[in-house]
């Protein structure tokens, strides 16, 4: 679905309080947020608790959209209480935040550069996780991270940047 569909169905579930519409938005995006709080989070059950309660809260609250409904989505994704088991004092092993390839099963090789990939991701600081994986896994531009996370875009490209030198530095060796 794209943006001006998923914005022009929004004002409407807005404005009557379908459900099957909001329904509609649902199906469309739910596997975009699993993918952002599972690479944010590395924590498949508070990604999934954390996607049930945005969606729910959407329902609830039904705000207005000021850019599109896809920026509206995950501005509201990013101001959940995002906190990885590591900050709750829980351990977990981080989850690949990079879909597997679309092959026979991966040899250890690129099993091996998965899982580097997604630990190193998982360590970055908060505010860098975040913006990486809005641009480089979800395609959002600096200008729709700066009003998603309520930050300048300026800001943005130095936490995008700052981010992109630590995942070099990390895996440096691959």
């Amino acid at each position: 679905m794209n943006d001006s569909d998923s914005t022009r169905l929004w004002e409407q579930f807005h404005r009557t309080g379908d459900p099957a519409i909001f329904e509609q938005l649902y199906r469309a995006y739910r596997e975009q947020v699993m993918k952002y709080y599972r690479a944010v989070l590395g924590d498949e059950e508070t990604a999934q608790a954390l996607m049930h309660t945005l969606f729910a809260k959407l329902f609830l609250r039904r705000p207005p959209v000021r850019t599109t409904f896809r920026n509206l989505l995950f501005a509201w994704a990013s101001k959940l209480r995002l906190r990885p088991k590591s900050e709750r004092g829980e351990r977990s092993a981080p989850l690949p935040a990079v879909d597997p390839p679309a092959v026979d099963p991966p040899t250890i090789e690129q099993g091996e550069i998965t899982d580097a990939i997604g630990g190193a991701i998982s360590r970055l600081p908060p505010e860098e996780r975040k913006v990486f994986i809005l641009h480089a896994m979800l395609g959002f531009s600096f200008t729709e991270i700066a009003n998603i996370l309520g930050i300048s875009r300026w800001t943005v490209k130095r936490l995008y940047d700052k981010a992109r030198r630590r995942l070099q530095g990390g895996l440096g060796e691959f």
